[in-house]
């Protein structure tokens, strides 16, 4: 299969010199790391070439800027006023928010602009964006969404504060992992990403699922969430908590995963309707002797021993005679 059939990326634009002329040489600036040439590019563009970029839907103009100025980023840098300029521009000459540009070495890994920005920590370029329209559900090619970018709180702080992002908390990247896991899971795990946890949960569509635990259990991160989980409880105000969260509460139910919380309720409404027999004050006693995973089936690992059996199935099938030739068995 061609590189043309695997990618859709380049079912417009073969080679990077058959794309259009604008997005050559903006793309030709930002590989120069200078977004300074590729705002004069786009100022100095003629309404014919505007045209046929934006035609190349599958080429965007704006990505290539951001990657340009974050190739330069140093840890407390600011987006630079010219990479500001060239967005504001690019949105004012049509050009689409959300379009995906694929990245020139390495043609498979595509992202829109908001989602480059967030990575890149632009909260302003974000807001510009937003203003112009970008979707908050744009995803790069690995899934991720922009609240994926657990290494910048400030920009998760600006999102969540925006229109529909908040109902993403949970969405699920192409490895399974939501916003909030990523930012567990971090190594190293660094204070930014405690904070960008806290922003996340604190959310109400924030829930951790099945997969979510068998995630954090086999990295061995669950301490991590029940840390999270205690702190948020804190600063809700609760009174008389553990001294941990290893155990069920009330206070952070939100963190057990989704067959304990069903398991939990259950339990609780047949208490409350005096049909367990006993009364819900003991059932919270009891349940909170238990922890993360209690109720929840387990993920079947794959057996190494099957592993390595149907491997050698696969390599009989295609057994090499003495004399270089392959019969299938």
């Amino acid at each position: 299969m061609s590189l043309r059939q695997r990618n859709p990326h380049w079912r417009e634009a073969q080679r990077p010199e058959d794309a259009p002329a604008l997005w050559q040489r903006v793309t030709h600036a930002a590989q120069s790391c200078s977004v300074l040439r590729a705002l004069a590019a786009l100022q100095a563009a003629s309404p014919a070439e505007v045209e046929e970029a934006q035609r190349c839907a599958s080429l965007g103009l704006i990505v290539p800027a951001i990657r340009a100025a974050g190739a330069r980023k140093t840890k407390t840098s600011a987006p630079p006023s010219e990479l500001l300029a060239f967005v504001e521009l690019a949105l004012q000459r049509g050009f689409s928010p959300d379009a995906s540009c694929p990245q020139i070495m390495a043609w498979e890994i595509s992202s829109p602009p908001l989602v480059t920005a967030a990575a890149y920590g632009y909260d302003a370029v974000c807001a510009l964006l937003l203003r112009g329209g970008a979707s908050p559900e744009a995803r790069n090619s690995d899934g991720d969404t922009a609240l994926h970018a657990v290494e910048h709180p400030h920009v998760l702080r600006l999102l969540l504060g925006a229109p529909g992002f908040r109902a993403l908390v949970g969405a699920q990247n192409n490895w399974s992992l939501t916003p909030l896991v990523s930012a567990l899971t971090a190594s190293p795990f660094k204070a930014k990403h405690l904070e960008a946890a806290h922003l996340l949960a604190s959310t109400s569509a924030c829930e951790i699922s099945d997969r979510d635990h068998f995630v954090l259990s086999a990295r061995r991160r669950l301490p991590r969430l029940a840390q999270l989980a205690h702190e948020l409880a804190q600063q809700s105000g609760r009174s008389k908590l553990p001294a941990c969260a290893l155990s069920w509460h009330a206070a952070w139910h939100w963190s057990f995963p989704t067959s304990d919380r069903e398991a939990v309720n259950m339990l609780c409404a047949h208490a409350r309707r005096a049909a367990s027999g006993l009364p819900l004050e003991l059932w919270e006693a009891i349940l909170g002797c238990i922890h993360r995973g209690w109720f929840t089936p387990k993920f079947q690992e794959p057996d190494p021993t099957e592993l390595v059996a149907r491997a050698q199935r696969v390599i009989g099938r295609h057994r090499p005679q003495p004399g270089g030739t392959v019969v299938r068995l």
